[in-house]
């Protein structure tokens, strides 16, 4: 087949960008649903502070504590539970590529 290696090897890269592109598309639009997942989550949260103060105001101070402190205690068991569960899958990843056994 004439130029058959270049056809081959043009199609192999012509693969290869279509590939890179469809990963970056992915990639991007991950970290659009992070912050989208962020301003969300805020918003949620301040929700819930307001609720408690507007609570505490009406004189209702255990239940506004109740729910301020649900509030507070969840966000700060949200960010160490991420902190965790990021740093196992840089260990597990580390562990695949140096091909050391998983963690029991």
């Amino acid at each position: 087949m004439p130029d058959g290696a270049e056809r081959l090897i043009a199609m192999a890269e012509r693969q290869s960008a279509h590939r890179i592109n469809l990963e970056t598309k992915v990639v991007d639009a991950d970290i659009r649903r992070a912050y989208l997942g962020v301003i969300a989550g805020f918003i949620v949260v301040l929700a819930a502070l307001f609720a408690s103060y507007k609570l505490i105001d009406r004189g209702h101070e255990i239940e506004g504590a109740a729910v301020g402190t649900v509030d507070i205690g969840g966000v700060a068991g949200i960010f160490v539970y991420g902190t965790i569960s990021r740093r196992r899958e840089r260990e597990d990843r580390v562990r695949a590529m140096t091909g050391q056994q998983e963690r029991q």
